[in-house]
């Protein structure tokens, strides 16, 4: 859960990412902590997606709060910290019961922390909270397996309550402020919430979990013939791609992005995932993306099958000693090409590559794009 208070929000001082065709560092001012109305600024598109309904997504783990639930109106959402690892969505009914569902992902702490962490945070809150005498058994309608305690405030006329369980080493958890004669439509609230948590958050958690964290030992191509080969397949491949009329990275098969965490010490903070197929096998692909107010293009790191494929029957047709990775990055119409791996890049390198396109210092090898018209393909110039 980290260190900081949950009664305030914090803020994020977010920068936004990299035109890829100019490499312009487009970085907006910080956040501040509040509009003129005393209200959350808009969710950061790297951490939230509000729906056109009103329906909010949360990126990192795939948790849905959805704009209403059971008579709950979800009033807003909140990041506790920039990587987007902590988070929360506030809910109001019209008798003015308060539910926050919290998701955060665990690094060094235990379950037991967390929870004693909650206690504290609401006493520290609330000094006139003090715990019923006869606690209630298990109030969740899930298959989770819960610890929770509630207290009993103003005479016995308010109840606060924490619930908290494990999905795949995070941390899901709630607390709930109402009036005592409201108790049973504040579980069966909870019990929603948890129901779409689990459907949503909970199957993307259970997926990630079944791949384990890919080896990254890669090492970059210099040899300038090799590079020219590449780009020129790369190149060929997006034309046959784009005269066929679809994506040349499009998969069969669907891929889901399991974040990993923060890489390197820059700012704006680096998130590193890769991707899993829907039976959690590897999908050879890495992406790192920025802390960012709006929306922005991801570093990609992929696996190209079709480019492996040429390049070994190049090769009388037997494999090469080491795989080809592609690093790129999109940017309107144009794909620039940074960096060609042999095997998978090391997140250092990927970290080092998206530092470098965000401070104006990437020289991409080339690229390809379309105008909507005209398909081209860029080469570097001979020395």
């Amino acid at each position: 859960m980290g260190n900081a208070m949950r009664t305030i929000a914090v803020m994020l001082a977010v920068f936004g990412f990299v035109s890829a065709q100019a490499f312009a560092d487009t970085s907006p001012s910080p956040s501040t902590n509040s509009d003129n109305n005393g209200l959350q600024p808009p969710p950061y598109k790297s951490i939230w997606h509000i729906a056109d309904n009103g329906d909010a997504v949360h990126w990192q783990s795939g948790l849905r709060c959805d704009s209403t639930v059971e008579g709950f109106r979800r009033t807003n959402v909140y990041a506790y910290k920039p990587n987007g690892l902590d988070v929360s969505c506030n809910y109001l009914d019209s008798k003015r019961s308060l539910i926050t569902i919290y998701l955060t992902r665990r690094e060094n702490d235990t379950l037991s922390d967390d929870f004693e962490e909650a206690k504290r945070e609401l006493t520290q809150a609330m000094p006139d909270a003090s715990t019923l005498q006869s606690q209630p058994n298990q109030l969740i309608a899930s298959d989770l397996s819960w610890v929770q305690i509630l207290y009993s405030r103003q005479d016995g006329k308010i109840r606060e309550g924490i619930w908290i369980a494990d999905m795949d080493g995070w941390t899901l958890e709630y607390r709930a402020t109402y009036a005592t004669e409201n108790e049973q439509s504040v579980f069966g609230e909870i019990s929603a919430l948890t129901k779409l948590a689990r459907q949503s958050a909970g199957a993307r958690l259970t997926l990630c979990a079944k791949a384990p964290v890919p080896i990254r030992n890669g090492t970059i191509v210099t040899d300038q013939n090799q590079i020219m080969q590449v780009l020129i397949l790369i190149g060929g491949t997006a034309i046959a791609a784009a005269k066929a009329g679809h994506d040349q990275h499009l998969s069969v098969r669907t891929r889901t992005w399991c974040v990993e965490g923060p890489v390197g010490s820059s700012n704006p903070t680096l998130l590193l995932w890769h991707a899993v197929y829907d039976d959690g096998t590897e999908a050879s692909a890495d992406k790192i993306t920025p802390v960012s107010a709006d929306e922005a293009s991801p570093l990609m790191s992929e696996l190209d099958p079709t480019l492996n494929l040429v390049l070994a029957l190049g090769n009388d047709g037997k494999p090469n000693a080491a795989s080809q990775w592609v690093v790129s990055l999109e940017d309107k119409d144009h794909t620039w090409i940074l960096a060609i791996y042999n095997d998978r890049p090391s997140e250092v390198d990927l970290s080092q590559l998206a530092n470098d396109a965000i401070n104006n210092k990437a020289k991409p090898l080339g690229g390809y794009g379309s105008d909507g018209k005209n398909f081209t393909i860029s080469v570097p110039a001979k020395n």
